[in-house]
C-alpha cells in the first residue's frame, strides 16, 4: 500500500512471491493463490506477473540447459508440480484469474518461467515451446476481454532479438512484448547494465512494447539506490534509442530539441 501511495506509474507485482510468504511452495494451493491475487488487485495494483505458461510437459526441455531455470516464479511452480505430479496450477484455474483479472481491471503480465538465463539456453525448445502456451493463454485472456502482455527472454544474443521479437508478435496475437534486457552477451557481470541496453535498444527497434530494466548488479547481488538509478538511466536510453529508430515523432522531436539547446549552451560557452 505503501509503495502503491507513492508509486505514479504503472505498479506490478509476482503474487506467487507473497503466495509463499508464510508457507512452503508445496502446500500452496487454488484457494490460497486466488484470495492473494484478489487482496492484491483490491489495494491497486496496475498487472501481475502470472506464470501460467510454464507446462509439466516443459520440464523435461530443460535437461540439456546450462542455466536451467532462472525465473523465480518459474521455479517454484516447477517445484510444486513435480511434488504433485500435477499440471501448472495457475494454468488450470486461468479463468478464474481472468475473472479477477476482468473485475479489478487488472493486466495479466505473462510471465516467461522458462526464460533464458544463458545465452547457450536461448531460444531453445524449452522457451519458445512456453511462449507457445503463452500464446493461447494471450488469447483466452483478450476473449474475455482481459489486458495482457507477455514477459520475453532475458540473455539472447544480438542476432536473436529480431527473430524473438517477431515470432512473438505472431503468436501471441500482437500482445505487447516486456523483455528482461535482453541481455546480450554473459560476460557482463558488473556492468550489465550496459549489455541490457545493447539488447534493449534492438529489442524496442524490432517490436518491444516494454523494457525491464537491469542493474549494474545484476547476478551479484541486491542493488543499491546508485545501482537502480544507473540501471533505470540505461534502459531509458535504450527505450528511446528504439524510439528514435523507429522513427516515433514523440522521440525524434525530443532529440531535436534537445540538440538545439546543447548547440545553444555550447555558443554561449564558446563567447564567454
Amino acid at each position: 500500500e505503501q509503495l502503491i501511495a507513492h508509486c505514479t506509474v504503472p505498479f506490478g507485482t509476482v503474487p506467487i512471491y507473497q503466495v509463499i510468504e508464510k508457507r512452503s511452495v508445496e502446500d500452496i494451493n487454488e484457494k490460497i493463490i486466488l484470495e492473494v491475487i484478489e487482496k492484491q488487485a483490491k489495494q491497486g495494483v496496475d498487472f501481475f506477473t502470472i506464470h501460467a505458461g510454464l507446462l509439466k510437459e516443459h520440464l523435461p526441455l530443460l535437461e540439456k540447459r546450462v542455466a536451467g531455470i532462472v525465473s523465480r516464479g518459474g521455479a517454484l511452480l516447477a517445484k510444486w508440480m513435480l511434488h504433485h505430479n500435477r499440471q501448472n496450477l495457475m494454468y488450470e484455474m486461468f479463468d478464474d484469474l481472468c475473472d479477477i483479472m476482468l473485475e479489478y481491471d487488472v493486466c495479466f503480465s505473462l510471465g516467461d518461467g522458462l526464460r533464458p538465463g544463458a545465452i547457450a539456453d536461448a531460444t531453445d525448445e524449452a522457451q519458445l515451446a512456453e511462449l507457445r502456451t503463452l500464446g493461447e493463454l494471450t488469447a483466452r485472456a483478450q476473449e474475455k476481454g482481459c489486458q495482457v502482455m507477455v514477459e520475453g527472454p532475458g540473455h539472447v544474443p544480438f542476432n536473436q532479438i529480431e527473430y524473438n521479437m517477431k515470432i512473438q508478435q505472431e503468436i501471441c496475437h500482437g500482445a505487447p512484448f516486456y523483455v528482461l534486457g535482453p541481455l546480450v552477451t554473459d560476460l557482463g557481470a558488473g556492468y550489465d547494465h550496459i549489455t541490457s541496453a545493447i539488447g534493449g535498444t534492438a529489442a524496442a527497434y524490432y517490436g518491444a512494447s516494454f523494457l525491464c530494466y537491469v542493474t549494474p548488479r545484476e547476478h551479484l547481488g541486491l542493488p543499491n539506490l546508485d545501482d537502480v538509478r544507473a540501471g533505470v538511466v540505461a534502459s531509458k536510453i535504450a527505450a528511446h534509442a528504439g524510439d528514435v529508430a523507429r522513427g516515433l515523432k514523440g522521440a525524434a522531436d525530443r532529440d531535436k530539441k534537445l540538440s538545439i539547446a546543447r548547440a545553444n549552451l555550447d555558443w554561449k560557452v564558446h563567447l564567454e
